[in-house]
């Protein structure tokens, strides 16, 4: 679908791509259950982080069980989420190998975040909702001022449900890059040096090397097809582990083998025959053959097979200076050990309409956000009088309100 520009957290703790679940044998009839552990160690702040050094410190647990069905139910969660734009509107982007161009009509209903290349939250998209009567429109026509997700971010909103992981593009999901990659390939294929399209690992392998590596995928993984010379690049989730149907003599016979994928496009489905209007593909089931021809290659977490995610915290370090407040400073730092997908820094009057708001948000590796440098235009144009200030902030794992106070401007 496209080429993304991204950075991976340099933490190691956070997520590696690993050789994936065991390979099937003889003829399969239906999908094996997923071997993943489902238990987690109890989770712990990590060395160094005392709650008591912040004037608001705030936890969020972790999810119970398999972190593969964590990670394809929070994808679900982002196909679901239902709204209706107010007006309709029409946005989207031209390059010069591929473009999109979406139109949501007012009245219809949606499922699932806009297809744009302005990440958010459910819990961001879902605060506008509920600001806005349960609809949600765009005063802009370009992709990077609608608020949603793409087929790379979706996953990467899906992976901070345990891990911080960060993930601008793609490139960290592609073997041959190796100064970028920080795993193993999922099954046996071989991976030439530097190569830029997956075509050429496909092509560095047989057929059967890659039908192989295919029957390995599980819930919870990626598969990819890249291509960096046109910069055309598309992502999707494996939400089942692999259906694998096996001739007599042990080979796979591809025709009947399959992956069920879960993934955001830049296409409505038309294939959905229950009425639902989405961008998202959710269950569709490509064939090894369909993978093997449109040069998929797939990739797996090492975070799967440990089971283990990292405690996600929210934090503001300081309660803002009431008297800087009064003159319109706003001051204090928002940290997390995740990525902050937004704050928000809102003003209310005392009938509790909203009368400014500032809003940082699209962080793919923003850890820390200054409250002092995102409200300097908090009060353009606000008369003097009696407020709220109100400061929330959230990362994929969740939302926090972190300051609430009422004062008096003094213009």
């Amino acid at each position: 679908m496209k080429k993304l520009i991204f950075a991976f957290l340099s933490v190691l703790l956070c997520i590696c791509l690993a050789s994936c679940g065991s390979e099937e044998s003889g003829n399969k009839n239906e999908t094996p259950e997923s071997t993943a552990a489902e238990t987690q160690n109890d989770p712990t702040l990590p060395e160094g982080v005392n709650p008591e050094d912040y004037f608001k410190f705030v936890t969020f647990d972790l999810p119970e069980g398999s972190l593969r069905e964590v990670a394809v139910n929070y994808m679900y969660e982002q196909a679901n989420i239902e709204w209706k734009p107010s007006k309709t509107f029409t946005y989207g982007n031209k390059y010069e190998h591929w473009g999109f161009e979406l139109t949501y009509k007012a009245g219809t209903v949606y499922h699932g975040l806009p297809y744009t290349n302005l990440s958010c939250s459910i819990g961001e998209f879902q605060k506008f909702l509920d600001e806005h009567n349960g609809t949600f429109y765009a005063t802009s026509t370009d992709g990077y001022e609608v608020m949603g997700a793409h087929c790379n971010s979706s996953i990467c909103h899906s992976f901070q449900q345990f891990t911080p992981v960060v993930c601008m593009t793609s490139n960290q999901y592609m073997p041959s890059y190796k100064d970028e990659f920080v795993g193993k390939i999922c099954g046996n294929y071989t991976v030439p040096d530097g190569v830029q399209l997956t075509q050429h690992i496909i092509e560095a392998n047989t057929p059967d090397i890659m039908y192989e590596a295919y029957a390995q995928a599980d819930m919870g993984d990626v598969i990819m097809t890249k291509d960096d010379v046109r910069g055309v690049t598309h992502d999707r989730m494996v939400a089942k582990k692999a259906f694998v149907t096996r001739g007599a003599n042990g080979k796979i016979n591809p025709n009947r083998s399959y992956l069920v994928t879960v993934e955001q496009t830049d296409t409505f489905d038309e294939t959905r025959k229950d009425g639902v209007n989405t961008t998202w593909w959710v269950d569709h089931q490509y064939t090894f053959t369909q993978l093997y021809a449109s040069n998929y290659i797939p990739v797996t977490f090492e975070i799967f097979e440990t089971n283990e995610g990292v405690l996600p915290y929210l934090t503001l370090d300081k309660e803002p200076n009431a008297s800087a407040v009064s003159k319109g400073i706003v001051d204090g730092t928002v940290t997390s050990n995740y990525p902050v997908r937004y704050v928000h820094i809102s003003l209310y009057d005392g009938e509790n309409n909203l009368v400014s708001r500032q809003v940082q948000q699209n962080n793919y590796d923003v850890f820390k956000v200054s409250l002092k440098k995102h409200s300097v235009k908090l009060f353009d144009g606000v008369s003097a009088g009696n407020y709220t200030l109100v400061i929330d902030a959230g990362i994929c794992r969740g939302d926090a309100e972190l300051y609430r106070t009422e004062f008096t401007y003094n213009g």
